[in-house]
């Protein structure tokens, strides 16, 4: 068997030049993108798909927070905390109906749960058509159906990066490179440490929806988790229903004990959300392997859409109100958590960050965890996402955005970190603080934060960071 073989050394043209480029236009990239452009950089944004949004419109990771952009004065947040992309966003699909708050939702959920207007649901394909309307009206170049598959490194300094698209091979030259591929496929590249739980890592998820189903009379059924449990595992006894762990893991990454997978109807509020009339949202099943290996992604992805239809029929059989169900929709790829963490100039921990509440000086996001219901009780917990977490260590001017950001596996695992609001918020401060290094000229490592902190104010934050001690 020929183990390798020697490419012939290839002349890549250069295709464009820019102050920034933007690798990935998921939430992070969108952020990023956006704020750059509104600071006067000319940005170029590069996506793999043929629309933008990532997990909010591809993978139909549709619900997250809002707290951060509404004043909520019973739990002590009398202003937005964060500006920027991120609430305009939101403002402009609730003008067009692309967004529903928590308030809509209060007949369905639990009296417990009611009255915390702190989420939203927003419509992926109103998602998609906002964020590029946003983009062109900022003046961003975006590039569809485009990978960014290498790097161009001199001395440690990220000078662009090489793209690959149906037109070929080309190079894209940068002043400053923005990595928001989630995956931080750009940072690794560049020769950027990282982290990376091997063999245990955050599961996969797919979210898929059905439609035509009789909301008022499903949903009961669906919230009883008791009787749900109880109709599943006679459907599996029979064999119409396939059996799925709770947490299938692929052969390769070890066993693990396994019981009956309900986590498509079973979480607190519910993976049950209203998006349109008469459509409901489901997850699963959850499958824990290595995104950044594309066998292990391949075998997620069929394990994972194998399982759908099965359901689709046991709803139509055992659900009141489902009888005349269909799959609406399956995401272009399996939900992805956690892959690459890039070590940055600060180590965000869940111990002494998330659980301790660590105020930090060059705060650029403040969130707290708790994930999408907000009480008094985990408003406390309010912790501080440094700066120093979005500039990696050894290669200079290249920031990272997303999931990506420098923190370690138990603080990714508590939420608030990977949520698509906070990636959004993350790549927006990385396009402002890009903006400023172009201006300033200066490496990131190097930025003043207090002009950062002056140029986040004017743009609606308020973190408050005077507070810090």
């Amino acid at each position: 068997m020929v183990e390798y073989i020697t490419e012939i050394k290839k002349t890549t043209p250069v295709a464009e030049e820019v102050d920034v480029v933007v690798c990935g236009c998921g939430p992070a990239g969108f952020g990023a993108a956006y704020a750059a452009a509104q600071n006067n950089a000319k940005t170029l944004v590069i996506e793999r798909y043929g629309s933008l949004g990532g997990g909010i419109t591809s993978w139909l990771v549709t619900s997250m927070p809002i707290y951060q952009i509404i004043p909520i004065p019973p739990y002590g947040i009398e202003k937005p905390i964060a500006g920027g992309a991120f609430p305009e966003l939101i403002k402009r699909l609730e003008v067009i109906g692309g967004a529903i708050t928590s308030s809509d939702l209060d007949k369905y959920r639990p009296d417990s749960e009611k009255a915390t207007p702190t989420w939203t649901n927003v419509d992926p394909e109103m998602t998609k058509y906002m964020m590029q309307v946003m983009l062109e009206e900022v003046g961003v170049n975006i590039l569809l159906h485009t990978l960014a598959v290498d790097v161009i490194v001199e001395d440690d300094v990220i000078k662009g990066v090489i793209i690959e698209n149906k037109s070929g091979r080309r190079a894209i030259l940068a002043k400053i490179v923005i990595d928001a591929t989630g995956d931080g496929d750009v940072a690794a590249l560049a020769g950027a440490p990282y982290e990376k739980a091997v063999g245990r890592l955050l599961p996969m998820t797919l979210d898929w929806r059905i439609a035509n189903a009789d909301f008022d009379k499903a949903l009961p059924v669906l919230k009883d988790h008791v009787n749900m449990n109880r109709l599943i595992k006679e459907s599996i006894d029979k064999e119409e229903l396939p059996y799925i762990p709770a947490l299938y893991v692929l052969p390769e990454q070890g066993n693990q004990t396994a019981t009956i997978n309900v986590s498509m109807f079973n979480y607190k509020a519910g993976p049950i959300k209203w998006h349109r009339k008469g459509e409901i949202s489901a997850w699963g099943p959850h499958i824990q392997a290595d995104c950044t290996d594309v066998t292990d992604l391949t075998k997620a992805e069929i394990f994972a859409r194998d399982k759908i239809l099965p359901f689709v029929y046991f709803l139509r059989k055992n659900v009141p109100g489902c009888e005349n169900i269909y799959l609406s929709q399956t995401p272009f790829q399996i939900g992805l958590r956690e892959s690459r963490r890039i070590i940055g100039e600060y180590f965000l921990t869940a111990d002494k960050d998330e659980i301790q509440g660590v105020r930090h000086r060059d705060v650029i996001c403040r969130v707290f965890m708790g994930g999408h219901i907000m009480t008094k009780e985990n408003l406390k917990s309010l912790f501080d996402i440094p700066y120093r977490c979005i500039v990696p260590l050894r290669i200079d001017n290249l920031f990272i955005a997303g999931r990506c950001i420098s923190m370690d596996h138990k603080a990714a695992s508590l939420l608030e970190p990977r949520e698509e609001n906070t990636c959004m918020i993350l790549g927006d401060v990385a396009g402002t603080a890009a903006a400023l290094c172009i201006k300033e000229n200066v490496r990131p490592r190097d930025l003043n934060v207090a002009l950062l902190h002056k140029r986040l104010k004017e743009r609606g934050y308020n973190l408050k960071e005077e507070e810090v001690k």
